[in-house]
C-alpha cells in the first residue's frame, strides 16, 4: 500500500469515526435533573399533644412559587419505637399548594418524626421532616381501647401471679 492510499484510508476512517460520534452526541441527550419542591411546615398550635394534631403545609416550586399541581404525603413515626400511629394523617389541598394535615396522631409522649413528601405530575419532588417531643403520658386517642374492643384492660390482671 502506497503512502497516498494508507493517508486516503486514514482520513476515511476518521471522518467515519467522528461522524459517529457526533450522531452519538445528537441523540439520547440525558433528561434534565427533576426539579425539587421545597416545604415548609407549621404546628398548629404551640406544643404537639398525644392524640390528635393538626399542620399547615406550604408547597413551593424552584422558583418559589406555591406548587398548586402538588400533592402531599405525610407520615408520623416514632423512632425509638421503631412505629408509626397506626392512623393515616388527613391532607386537605387549599389548592393553590397551601395543604392543611389533620389528624396527625402521637399516640404516647416521647420524640417523633412527621415525614412530609410532595410530588408534581412534573416530576418534581422533595421532602422535609419536622421533629418534636410530645410530652405527656399514657396512649392518645389514636389508639382504640374502650369497650367493645376485645380488649379486657381490667379485669384479671396480676391473676396467677402468685405473690410475685
Amino acid at each position: 500500500m502506497t503512502h497516498r492510499l494508507r493517508g486516503t484510508l486514514f482520513l476515511a476512517l476518521s471522518a467515519f469515526l467522528c461522524t459517529l460520534a457526533l450522531a452519538a452526541c445528537g441523540e439520547d441527550e440525558p433528561a434534565a435533573a427533576a426539579e425539587s419542591l421545597s416545604i415548609e411546615v407549621t404546628l398548629t398550635g404551640e406544643d404537639p399533644i398525644v392524640g390528635e394534631n393538626t399542620f399547615s403545609v406550604e408547597v413551593r416550586d424552584a422558583a418559589g412559587a406555591l406548587a398548586a399541581d402538588a400533592t402531599l404525603v405525610v407520615e408520623p413515626f416514632m423512632p425509638s419505637m421503631n412505629h408509626g400511629s397506626g392512623t393515616e394523617p388527613t391532607v386537605t389541598p387549599n389548592g393553590d399548594g397551601t395543604f392543611v394535615a389533620t389528624a396527625v396522631v402521637f399516640t404516647m409522649a416521647g420524640a417523633w418524626d412527621v415525614t412530609f413528601t410532595a410530588s408534581t405530575p412534573g416530576g418534581a419532588s422533595g421532602s422535609t421532616v419536622w421533629s418534636g417531643t410530645v410530652e405527656g403520658e399514657g396512649m392518645g386517642s389514636g389508639m382504640d381501647m374502650g369497650s367493645g374492643s376485645g380488649m379486657d384492660m381490667g379485669s384479671g390482671m396480676g391473676s396467677g401471679m402468685g405473690g410475685m
